[in-house]
């Protein structure tokens, strides 16, 4: 049986039997949109674990040092150990930047929620503060939208200055300009300085609603050390 006498037999049978070869046909086709379906959801997945995700959280090539790792806090003598771990201060941020040599930037945080008050009377519950070193800003991807971070030397000094997030900003001042306004974060007096640009959410928790002040400025007294 030559070539051209196998294709007119094979196009007979698959007349012959139209009804199984359109299902034949129709899984072959359904498998395959099916496979590209799953491969495309992990891409886009992939991507938006390295991108969107690592702009808004640790990026996957940052290594967090922390007191306790993150998850549920259960009670027991289990619980009592993490306890008793020491605190992470900032003079072992200051002994593991200075002899890490090979990592691009190391930096420390602490956090904490609370309320920040305006100095027009205005409140807003639920703010994540965090106290940071300067080199955080870019290890989390943060910039400023209007106004500046706080300087080396105040980080240094501990000044009370603090960048707040545009949900925050917009709840304290609604249209009024916040750049030098007096804000009481948790109770303690501070000036703003900046405003960061929108974060957006995270599995629907805002990211806008925050304060971010320096690790030695006087909030650092009720935030939890956290890397």
């Amino acid at each position: 049986m030559n070539f051209a006498e196998g294709i007119r037999l094979a196009l007979q049978q698959i007349w012959t039997e139209k009804l199984k070869s359109f299902f034949s046909l129709l899984g072959v086709i359904v498998g395959v949109m099916f496979l590209i379906v799953v491969v495309s959801i992990v891409e886009g997945m992939d991507r938006y674990i390295r991108e969107d995700l690592s702009s808004v959280m640790f990026g996957v090539n940052t290594v967090t040092l922390r007191r306790w790792a993150d998850g549920p806090n259960f009670q027991g003598s289990g619980n009592r150990a993490r306890q008793r771990r020491p605190l992470i201060r900032y003079e072992d941020w200051e002994a593991v930047r200075d002899q890490i040599t090979v990592a691009a930037s190391v930096g420390a945080e602490s956090g904490t929620g609370g309320e920040v008050v305006g100095d027009n009377g205005s409140t807003v519950e639920n703010v994540q503060i965090s106290a940071i070193t300067p080199e955080m800003m870019a290890i989390r991807d943060w910039s400023v939208e209007r106004g500046r971070t706080f300087a080396p030397q105040e980080a240094e000094r501990g000044t009370a200055v603090v960048v707040l997030g545009t949900e925050t900003v917009d709840l304290l001042f609604d249209d009024l300009d916040p750049i030098g306004r007096r804000v009481r974060i948790r109770g303690f007096p501070y000036r703003v300085v900046g405003v960061l640009e929108e974060q957006g959410s995270l599995f629907g928790q805002s990211l806008d609603n925050q304060a971010i002040a320096p690790a030695r400025s006087p909030i650092q007294a009720v935030t939890n050390p956290r890397g």
